[in-house]
Formats: C-alpha cells, structure tokens, sequence
C-alpha cells in the first residue's frame, strides 16, 4: 500500500488575488462537439465541468475558446471548440462557473485568437502571422493578418475579458503555446513579418504584450491572468529554452499572475500530449527550470498523474507550484477526492491510449476509454436494475471486467470465467514492456472493483456448454477476445524459432530464448512495440521491422504514429516498408521487397499480423433461453475503447 502522505497536494496557494483551495487544476482540453450550435457552452459541458468540480479539483482551466471573429474562424469553428464573442455569450458562461463555484472550485477560461497553421479544418485560407504552410495539408497555405487585423484581435481581447468578468470567471488564460496563432507570432520560425509585429524578439513578442494589456484593461486589473506558453519546442528550427527564458522573464514584467508552461509543438506533438510511450513526468525538468528564473506561480503538466506518488513529489520538491491533470481526470472525475480519502485502489487510471484526442480530430464529442460516461454524465449514469439477473461473463479481458463490473453494480448476480490464471486479457500482456507500465493500472482498478462488487470469480477455468447449461444464467456475456493471426502462407510459420508476439512478453523472452538478430513481422502498433522492447531490454539486439505498407502504425491515431516513428528511429531500428515475408528458415528470412527478394539473416522471427476472432458461440445458444450478447474482441478485434465501451453499454442496458 502506497504510504505517501499527500500534503502538499491539499495546501492552497494564490494566483493574483484569488485562492486555490489545493495545488491541483484541470489542463485545458478540447471537448470536441459539444458546444451549442451558437458555440456557447453547453449543459452538456456544464455537467462535464461540475463533475471534475464535484471530484475535488481546485481550479478549472477550460479548454481554448475563439474570442475573435477576425479571420473568420467563428463561422467553421463551432464543432470543435467554444466561442466567446461578445456579451450575448455570458448567460450559458454565467451557469457554468455558478456550478462549478457551488464545489469551492475556482475556473478560468481559455482565451485564444485561432489556430494559425494548425488550422485545416475550413475550406477558406487560415490565417497566421505570415504565409505558411498548414500542419497536415501542406499544399493549403495561411494567409498573413494585416496589421490592422491583428489590432483588431487585440481590442477584442479587451471586450471579450470584459464579458468574461461579467459571467463570473475568476481567471483567464491567454491561449499562447504548442504552435497555434499566438505563438506562431512569437517564434521566429512562422514570423516573417515587416512590420511591428515581427523581426526582432521585441517586436515577435509584441502581440502576446498587447493582449495582456488589454485583459488587464478589460476586468479593469480585477481577475488574474495566466499564460500558457511554451519555453522550447523540441525540434530543429523551433524555439530553444534560452529564449523561452527571455520570454517567461518577459511575460512576468508584464503582468501576468502565472505561467502555464508547456514542451514542444505539432513538429514534436509526442513531447506535448505524451502518448504511454513517452516517460511519465515527461516535462517537469523544463517546468522546473522556468520555476527557478520567475517570481510568479507555474502550472506543470505532462503525465504527472499516471501515479499520485509523483505528483506530491513534484510539488513537494519545489519543481511546480500547481500539477495540471489532463486525461487524467477523463478517466476519473474524483482522482482529487480519491487521493485526499486515501481510495487509491478505486482510481481508475488513464492509459494514455490517445482514443480521447482522437475522437475530437474525427469531428465526436470527447470520450475516455476507460470512462464512458466522459462527456456524458448525465445521459449515462448507472440505475440499479429492476429485475436482478444472473449473469455469466466468460472471459476476463477489459470488455468482459468493465461487463461484470457494471452488471454487479446495478445490483445483478455476476458470475466471471477466465481460461488463464490472471486477469486482464490482452491488456496485461500488452503492459509487459517496461515503457506501458503504466497500464497495469487500470489492471488493478478493474480487481478492487470487482472485489468490491462481489463477482464471483473463476480463473484458470475453461467454458463449456455443459458448465453453462448447469449455472442456468438469465444473461451470457460472450468476452472470450482474439487471437493472433497466424498468416499460414509464410513457408516456415511453424518452425522453432518463430513466436508471436503474445508469446514472447507472456513468457518475458530475452536474448537469450530469442538471439541476437530478431525479425518483427507487421508493422502496426503492437510489431513497434515490441521492437522498442527488445532494443529497451538489450541494446546490442538487432531488431528489424519487415511491414507491408508503405508506413508504420497505419491504423493508429497520429501523434503514437509520430510517437513511434521517432523513438524506432532513436533506438537504431531498421524498417523494411513495402515488405513481405515469404519465407522463414533456421537462420534467415526470405523477403519480398517490392518484387526483390532478400535474405536477410535471423535467429528468431516475432509474429505481429493483428488479431482474429475467437469461435463465436452464437450459434450454439440460438435456441437457449438466454439472453446472450458477444463484446469486445470476441465480436471484432478493434481498440481497447471499443472492448470497454461495449461491456459497459451491454451492461448498463440488461
């Protein structure tokens, strides 16, 4: 049990003249579509907030909100982010920081003036300080705001902080990091501007300068102002950390009350949202050097709440003054109160899976893997059912706990099969390497909770019909997941020396089961991974990945795709794209490279061809008296959102 004491998490501390009641503070995120159709805030993003308020965090940053109308953003921008333009905004404004105040939560608001170059998402040019070539459409370039224009954006600043103040916010948050408008002005890299607004630092920096004066103008010096910037980009060409310095000093002797710092930009997007390939606490150090040149207050962020321990550690060394939790907090609303109460076994963690990014870059509203009721609160809260059933859940991946977890809480009789020993499916063994440790978590979230729940577990059992048929259950629950696909026309599949991928983890296979020289057959997430794991455990392995396609991680969202691509290069692993095993012999692999063949020398060939269905007993019940339902992997291999959304949903609705 972790006897960390949490004391520092739960002291208060000022930024500008208001009190935060503890050291902990909602990052701003996208919320995806779920604003009003105006773009206001919506109840549906009201009960969002007031459930993180409800959990015990101390302040609220939303997530970035359109103030300007200049460029032309508020027309396209609707579906993606809220927008905030004038007075007629403050009535749904006002109900959310009334909601979120009931809970002695404080809440800023995030205040941005575009996207800049990130911005394709609109048929017309975006806009930017010069023209340039937008982030994932090349080919579409920005068009550069006039002078005039951005002085516009300015005033707008002053009116809208003024509306702002009106609808209650206690704080606001000037939207300047990761790459978007703001800080494209600030960063000589996009800033090829003639006049006041670019050249020199000075005159780069002059736009953010202006737009912290019109705040203070604007609440009349009255509410706070936080600034979110980004000290070093971590790419070539992209701003270095001696002139984030600059910079930081610079905001400071401007006024703002704090600084919200942040690491990288699209160019390094893994180092800004860090996927679970990335290190926990992944930004501290560049938080903590910020820390030591200025007087103000810093927020850190960057999967500082993967485990509780680290974030008391942060605070507790001096390293930040407040820890902003993300995803974190997606995945469970009550991390704060949970810690204070010392229920750390009932945290449900975040598994830094993306599926929450992704979801809102498909145009959805935002979603948690792990949490369904993300973003919905209300619509799918848990009754307790009429009828109690008796439910028989056979298998104990996530798509079967999350079934037995929900069935047993609204008050069912839930009876769990898992063929092997443990718990945890695909998800334990995926969590073998040591850089997806972190996944072990929701693994122990999912024991205490049906332990808490009372279902009645068999490991190490194996289903049959007969067993079925004796338990007489009301509902079957078919979780029996996938299994790797085995691609029969390789010569050789069979041989001594070929494993799967499942296989090599499960069994914590080494240089010394394996060899020297190993050969991944598929290059998806999973054939990445592995190779990172090999080159993790020894690095004199020499990995090579053979993939069809002519890319890596085709199927995963983007930034793990970047993610991946980047750390494979690092650890001096060699790609085959466009590649095709044909052959696997004692000491070497026969490749087709696009009509070629090569031979290429090999010890051990790791299998890594994606995942098929297990046998589907639906035919077997179709004159039962069942009610029976297939979920997760058992129905179609998919992502870990899909297995957990489903058992939650079949369970939620028996």
């Amino acid at each position: 049990m972790d006897k960390t004491k949490f004391d520092k998490i739960f002291t208060s501390k000022k930024i500008g003249n208001i009190n935060i009641k503890n050291r902990l503070v909602m990052a701003p995120m996208g919320t995806g579509a779920m604003q009003n159709p105006r773009g206001e805030f919506s109840e549906r993003i009201k009960h969002y907030y007031e459930a993180r308020a409800k959990g015990g965090i101390g302040l609220i940053i939303t997530n970035a909100t359109l103030m300007t109308r200049v460029g032309g953003l508020d027309k396209y921008i609707m579906g993606l982010i809220p927008v905030f333009l004038d007075n007629t905004y403050i009535g749904p404004a006002s109900e959310l920081c009334e909601v979120v105040h009931h809970y002695g939560s404080k809440i800023a608001i995030q205040l941005t003036p575009g996207l800049g170059r990130i911005d394709q998402f609109w048929d017309e040019k975006p806009v930017a300080p010069s023209e340039l070539e937008t982030v994932f459409n090349p080919e579409l370039t920005t068009r550069a705001l006039s002078t005039s224009e951005v002085e516009k954006i300015v005033e707008d600043y002053k009116k809208v902080s003024n509306a702002v103040k009106k609808a209650g916010f206690d704080a606001i948050e000037i939207h300047g990091y990761g790459g978007y408008l703001m800080d494209q002005f600030m960063t000589d890299i996009w800033n090829n501007r003639e006049d006041k607004y670019g050249g020199s630092l000075e005159n780069r920096l002059r736009f953010p300068i202006e737009v912290i004066e019109a705040v203070r103008e604007g609440t009349g010096r009255e509410l706070p102002i936080i600034f979110k910037f980004t000290p070093h980009h971590n790419f070539e060409g992209g701003r270095g950390l001696e002139e984030g310095i600059q910079i930081a000093r610079r905001l400071e002797s401007s006024g703002v009350d704090c600084l919200h710092v942040d690491k990288g930009a699209y160019e390094s997007w893994w180092h800004t949202i860090p996927p679970v390939q990335m290190p926990v606490a992944n930004q501290i150090e560049l938080v903590h050097r910020i820390k030591k040149e200025v007087e103000v207050p810093v927020i850190g962020h960057g999967k500082l709440g993967v485990k509780p321990k680290i974030t008391e550690e942060v605070l507790s060394e001096g390293k930040t003054d407040f820890v902003a939790l993300g995803r974190t907090l997606l995945a469970d609303s009550k991390w704060p109160s949970k810690i204070k109460e010392r229920n750390i076994s009932n945290i449900r963690h975040c598994i830094n899976c993306q599926e929450c990014l992704k979801r809102i870059f498909e145009g959805k509203p935002i979603g948690c893997a792990v949490n369904p009721k993300t973003g919905r609160e209300i619509e799918y809260q848990l009754k307790p059912s009429n009828k109690a059933k008796k439910v028989l859940v056979i298998g104990g991946g996530p798509a079967g706990m999350e079934a037995a977890r929900v069935a047993a809480k609204r008050n069912h009789d839930v009876t769990l099969f898992e063929e092997d020993m443990k718990l945890g499916g695909l998800v334990r063994i995926g969590s073998k390497p040591s850089f997806k440790e972190e996944m072990k978590g929701i693994l122990e979230y999912y024991q205490s909770q049906l332990q808490k729940e009372e279902v009645s577990l068999n490991l190490g059992t194996k289903v049959d019909l007969e067993m079925i048929k004796q338990a007489e259950p009301d509902v079957l629950i078919n979780a029996t997941g996938g299994e790797p696909i085995i691609p029969s026309k390789i010569t050789g599949v069979g041989r001594d020396n070929v494993f799967t991928a499942e296989e090599v983890l499960e069994e914590e296979m080494g240089r010394e089961k394996l060899g020297d020289k190993i050969i991944i057959c598929g290059g998806g997430e999973v054939g990445c991974e592995i190779a990172l794991h090999f080159k993790n455990l020894d690095k004199k392995m020499s990995v090579t990945i053979v993939e069809m396609l002519d890319s890596l991680a085709h199927d995963s969202f983007i930034n793990i795709k970047w993610c991946l691509e980047d750390l494979l290069e690092k650890n001096d692993i060699k790609v085959m794209l466009n590649s095709e095993m044909r052959e696997i012999r004692e000491d070497r692999a026969i490749i087709d490279v696009e009509g070629s063949k090569e031979e290429i020398p090999v010890d051990s060939v790791i299998l890594a061809s994606g995942y098929e269905s297990k046998d589907d007993w639906k035919s077997t019940f179709k004159d039962e008296p069942y009610e029976f339902y297939t979920i997760g992997d058992a129905k179609k291999p998919r992502n870990i959102i899909d297995a957990i959304w489903e058992g939650f949903h079949t369970s939620r609705l028996i």
